[in-house]
């Protein structure tokens, strides 16, 4: 069999003439080209579009903005708690308007001042239209596509907006605003309140919530699965007759008893 010495091999590889030979002069081409000086004739590449599917005015025109935001709904009392509309507001979403407010002023306060305009060149979101929405699943536990349509804001951003900075802020107000009366004056105001009710000496009411573990391990499965058919976490929240939340304990499996998790809870 013909074998090619080395130095006929090394000769063919590390030709010029051989590799134009095989892949033409494409690259010599170009190279002479950009040395004159000759510009590149292609045409620029069209930047990728980042609009979005509702526009600016879809989001003032949405059911949001209109019935809880808009100057309509401050005319029609929406801020007065003791009002039609009010007391509709915090069925819905858990809060008076007041507190609502709060929660938006709080989490510019705590993430930062956001943008007027996006990458874009659009109009930022408002804050008060995302808050509505995170509150309204908190609330009612619907999806995100939900608050889509009664927002006109597309669902992935509710999504990064309440895994990133609505829950980041639930951090850091519960630690300011979650805890058991401490002064005088706060344990006089909620012996008060329960007094007044037949309930003398009580600083409040304590009760275990279950959630639904919807993605709860195989492994935990049983050890979750309470009296119903789904695993659940229970949680142990104590709150005063005016129905704000002192505590709220670490979480237990969905099968421990209700006087089990009191003993443990470290607010008793």
């Amino acid at each position: 069999m013909f074998r090619p010495s080395d130095t006929a091999l090394n000769s063919w590889l590390f030709s010029e003439e051989s590799f134009h030979g095989l892949y033409g002069d494409s690259d010599s081409d170009n190279d002479s080209g950009q040395e004159s000086g000759d510009e590149d004739t292609r045409p620029p590449r069209a930047k990728r579009s980042r609009k979005s599917f509702y526009s600016v005015q879809d989001r003032y025109d949405s059911f949001f903005f209109k019935a809880y935001l808009s100057a309509q709904a401050i005319d029609d009392g929406i801020e007065d708690e003791d009002s039609r509309l009010g007391k509709k507001f915090r069925r819905r979403f858990r809060v008076p308007y007041s507190v609502f407010l709060e929660i938006c002023r709080d989490i510019e306060r705590i993430v930062g001042e956001r943008r007027a305009f996006d990458r874009a060149g659009e109009e930022t979101i408002p804050i008060a239209l995302l808050v509505l929405a995170s509150l309204r699943i908190l609330g009612s536990g619907c999806t995100f596509e939900a608050v889509e349509e009664l927002t006109a804001v597309s669902e992935g951003t509710h999504r990064k907006f309440f895994h990133e900075q609505f829950c980041y802020w639930g951090e850091k107000a519960a630690e300011e605003h979650i805890c058991m009366p401490a002064t005088e004056e706060e344990i006089a105001h909620v012996l008060r309140r329960y007094e007044e009710r037949g309930f003398p000496g009580c600083v409040g009411s304590i009760d275990c919530v279950h959630l639904v573990w919807d993605k709860c391990p195989a492994g935990a499965f049983s050890a979750c699965k309470g009296k119903g058919s789904f695993p659940t976490l229970a949680f142990e929240v104590v709150c005063s007759n005016t129905r704000k939340i002192l505590s709220v304990s670490q979480f237990f499996f969905g099968t421990v008893n209700d006087k089990t998790i009191a003993m443990s809870d470290e607010v008793r």
